[in-house]
């Protein structure tokens, strides 16, 4: 609501901190920026120079913010930022818990971390594919509750996408929205959402499959931003709010 969307804005100190949920940012450059220029700004950041001769280098920058009125009971999203084992590839992910298993007495946030450490795992055994990587977490996720989730996989000039739900993607270029993710819903509040059926039928609930998640593919370019969250930022954030961030608090390269 606008209360929430006001609370955002206020606390806001970067481009990573706008969200009230996970939230993830970017950078494709052809210089490789010091972490310590974000080191006031975000809660961890990472860079890949693993491989030296690519004509693109990343930066990565990640910040989680929980809502002032879900404080007390932490956090529901979680965010995984990982690279394959012997690859130069860079895989990021953000799940979020279903608040309503809290209901039937079941944590929102057990499943939405459990699925995020496979994710992790996944992509350390050598997974980049984005639809691939969520098929194996939810395989492995064999706890109660329920998630949406999004994957973005980056090797070499190529972004695939895989999104499950509400949680998304922005990619900025050259100063504009150059394209978004599409949800995946079943209706309105509905979103699709990765689940064990074994556990979570029992209890009225369903679980959807990774299999039927919206996939793109994205040509990289020189100086693409790619923000990538739950709905808790996008939801409060319009693509125009998010764009003033970026020019409040510009991304440099140099």
């Amino acid at each position: 609501d606008t209360g929430v969307k006001k609370w955002q804005q206020r606390t806001a100190s970067g481009t990573v901190r706008i969200s009230a949920g996970a939230g993830t940012v970017k950078k494709v450059a052809n210089n490789i920026v010091p972490t310590s220029k974000f080191g006031r700004r975000t809660q961890g950041a990472e860079r890949d120079a693993s491989n030296s001769f690519s004509p693109l280098s990343i930066l990565t920058a990640s910040a989680q913010r929980t809502h002032p009125h879900k404080v007390f009971k932490g956090t529901e999203d979680f965010f995984s930022i990982c690279k394959p084992f012997l690859s130069s590839g860079l895989v990021l992910g953000v799940a979020d818990g279903c608040g309503g298993w809290a209901k039937q007495g079941v944590d929102p946030a057990k499943y939405s971390r459990t699925l995020t450490r496979h994710i992790t795992q996944a992509v350390r055994n050598g997974s980049l594919d984005p639809v691939e990587v969520l098929t194996i977490a939810q395989r492995g996720t064999r706890v109660k509750g329920s998630s949406t989730a999004i994957v973005l996989a980056f090797d070499d000039r190529v972004v695939q996408v895989a999104t499950v739900g509400d949680s998304a993607f922005r990619l900025v270029r050259d100063g504009r929205v150059a394209k978004r993710s599409t949800a995946l819903m079943h209706g309105t509040n509905y979103p699709y959402q990765l689940a064990c059926h074994e556990l979570v039928h029992p209890l009225g609930g369903t679980a959807d499959s990774a299999s039927s998640a919206n996939r793109d593919t994205i040509f990289q370019q020189s100086g693409d931003v790619y923000v990538i969250g739950s709905d808790g930022l996008f939801d409060n954030l319009s693509d125009q709010d998010i764009l003033k961030e970026f020019k409040r608090t510009p991304l440099s390269c140099e």
